[in-house]
């Protein structure tokens, strides 16, 4: 649900000594103007914040307390803990607050991170539906025009005991193992190091884990990211999860009907690292061709408790 002509006041509630909880209120345009500057509505949501909080408490028995705490406008929500918007709060300046988004999280590439980041400061900061579906757009392009830097598709999980002790076999610890079976052993990841990886390209009925590369392979030539595999296993569930509140053709960002992709060489002895680029000469879809068709109101509001429940 993507609230912009509603503003959610958060309150914390606190029920008993050193307990607290919080909840969600509803304040819509007929109680509160918005056409004003941004100074006059701080001021105004801010005055019916501590009148909510004040009369809340009064209605309770005590030592019930019900004290607000900040708000937002506008605000995403998406369900229990996963929500994201403009937060005003007293005696601070106005920042983008996220809570269970894949951009405050460290099991995902930067460009998840970075690119999910910048999609919620155009649509919650600058309420820019149209600017953060062309940033998405633009950055899916770059993905499969292999024009994203290595950094921001290198990923890292800890080595958190022996690699031939984990039952089941991820990236990071089938790469340790061929680390430690070609480097030596003051090169050679330990337990508790961090492995930093890049998923490359594989060929029919390989399994992921085992398509594991050191980012230095990829600098070197010696291998190239999988970008079709970091587009569906990485950037565009995240991304969808938005834009599917907001608009309802979210799934043309993600289409493309040309990609630069790469292959594994065709001998066993170099597959694991050379890599041939090939492209395609078919048309693309235009950055700016997505025609943003609005999310239709459903006909039965949902209740907003059924957000936090």
């Amino acid at each position: 649900m993507f609230c912009s002509f509603f503003i959610f006041a958060y309150l914390t509630f606190q029920f008993f000594p050193h307990i607290q909880d919080s909840v969600f209120a509803n304040i819509p345009a007929s109680m509160c103007d918005t056409n004003c500057s941004q100074e006059e509505l701080i001021a105004k949501v801010d005055k019916l914040g501590d009148e909510m909080g004040k009369f809340c408490t009064q209605a309770f028995l005590p030592p019930n307390d019900l004290e607000y705490e900040k708000f937002y406008y506008p605000i995403l929500l998406k369900g229990k803990k996963r929500y994201t918007g403009h937060k005003f709060e007293p005696g601070l300046a106005p920042k983008l607050d996220v809570k269970g988004f894949e951009c405050v999280r460290r099991d995902f590439a930067p460009i998840v991170s970075k690119t999910q980041k910048e999609v919620l400061i155009r649509l919650c900061k600058h309420n820019d539906v149209q600017g953060a579906i062309r940033y998405a757009r633009e950055k899916v392009l770059q993905l499969l025009a292999n024009q994203v830097p290595v950094q921001d598709l290198t990923m890292s999980k800890q080595l958190t005991r022996r690699p031939h002790d984990y039952k089941n076999p991820m990236p990071h610890t089938e790469l340790a193992k061929r680390l430690q079976a070609t480097q030596p052993a003051h090169i050679a990841p330990k337990t508790g190091d961090r492995i930093d990886f890049i998923i490359r390209p594989g060929f029919k009925g390989e399994k992921t884990c085992m398509r594991a590369v050191t980012p230095e392979d990829v600098v070197s030539g010696h291998a190239s990211p999988d970008t079709r595999w970091y587009l569906s296993n990485q950037l565009q569930k995240p991304l969808q999860r938005i834009f599917e509140m907001v608009m309802e053709n979210s799934s043309e960002i993600f289409e493309v009907s040309s990609v630069r992709q790469s292959g594994t060489a065709s001998t066993s002895m170099m597959r694991n690292f050379v890599q041939r680029s090939s492209s395609d000469s078919t048309k693309k879809r235009s950055v700016h061709g997505i025609e943003y068709r609005q999310k239709k109101k459903p006909k039965k509001q949902r209740d907003i408790s059924s957000f936090f429940g």
